[in-house]
């Protein structure tokens, strides 16, 4: 990971606090999917010390620096996880490179085909309806333009999530729209927000209540 890369990273979630929440519970239960090298990690932590995480990130390298980052940084009752969230339980190719530890996918050359020294590692993948059996206050989602799979394959798992906040990456209008329409019927209250134009990334909230 580069300089600009982290500090482009750092800024979206430290100063523009894109993965914000307010709870009146404490402590709360956080399952952060694709956490990197662990910066939204750290930034639940700050918010809610008492919290219980649990940190998935298929990527090898960037789970190294994940458990580091945990480790260094003395957070507790964390869990870090060396697997992918997709939409049914097997095992797939993650291709990735060591440049940009942001552009991991199941695809290859999936964002720009430019990316040098990609690599690719096979990595097992389950499903949210396997995992989630308990209550969620916050689930937090960043995989790289898997969103509709894995929202949409996970309805059982949502009924126990009171809060869920992701990056939408804008490959196609419908993908959005198809999205909101799922989390509604699944009771969830989405923040508005302008439609994303194809190719443009946005943040995404929902919340059992008003937020």
């Amino acid at each position: 990971m580069d300089k600009k890369e982290y500090h482009v990273i750092k800024k979206e979630i430290f100063n523009q606090e894109v993965y914000s929440f307010e709870f009146d519970k404490n402590p709360v239960n956080i399952v952060d999917i694709g956490a990197h090298i662990g910066l939204s990690v750290i930034y639940f932590k700050e918010q809610f010390p008492n919290s219980r995480i649990i940190a998935f990130e298929p990527n090898p390298c960037n789970f190294e620096l994940l458990e580091k980052n945990v480790f260094n940084n003395n957070l507790r009752n964390v869990e870090c996880i060396q697997k992918a969230i997709s939409s049914k339980k097997e095992e797939k190719h993650l291709y990735y490179n060591t440049s940009n530890t942001s552009t991991s996918s199941f695809q290859r050359n999936a964002w720009n085909g430019m990316e040098k020294e990609q690599e690719k590692v096979l990595v097992e993948c389950i499903t949210l309806n396997d995992f989630v059996n308990m209550d969620v206050d916050l689930l937090k989602m960043d995989i790289e333009g898997l969103e509709e799979e894995v929202i949409l394959s996970s309805r059982e798992a949502l009924q126990c999530v009171s809060n869920i906040v992701f990056e939408f990456h804008c490959f196609n209008i419908k993908s959005f729209d198809r999205i909101v329409r799922f989390l509604k019927s699944c009771n969830f209250y989405i923040a508005e927000i302008s439609k994303p134009k194809i190719g443009e990334m946005c943040i995404l909230k929902g919340s059992k209540y008003p937020i």
